[in-house]
């Protein structure tokens, strides 16, 4: 049996709400999760800076289709948050949003 999730809402800003999932058998949801992994951490500038282009989505761009670009295989539908120069390093499952 899979376990079901619910999104939770994160963010609400002028331009788009940025939501996260959590999974019935998880604690934490998936930002947190990603947010709290050691490796993130070990990153910090990096995990600032998809932070801060977060906020700038959340606030003057919305979560716009031209911030996200396909990576890895076709039916995984994960995407890597493209913005400014090029990738940021952080991946989204499940693809991107619009605002």
């Amino acid at each position: 049996m899979k376990p079901g999730f619910r999104l939770k809402c994160i963010e609400v800003g002028k331009r788009g709400t940025l939501y996260t999932a959590q999974f019935d058998d998880q604690q934490e949801t998936e930002y947190d999760r990603f947010a709290s992994d050691p490796e993130c951490q070990a990153h910090e500038n990096n995990f600032d800076s998809i932070q801060a282009r977060l906020d700038d989505m959340l606030d003057r761009y919305g979560f716009d289709d031209r911030f996200f670009r396909l990576e890895g295989a076709a039916r995984d539908s994960v995407c890597a948050l493209y913005y400014d120069k090029g990738p940021s390093g952080c991946t989204v499952a499940g693809g991107a949003a619009s605002s």
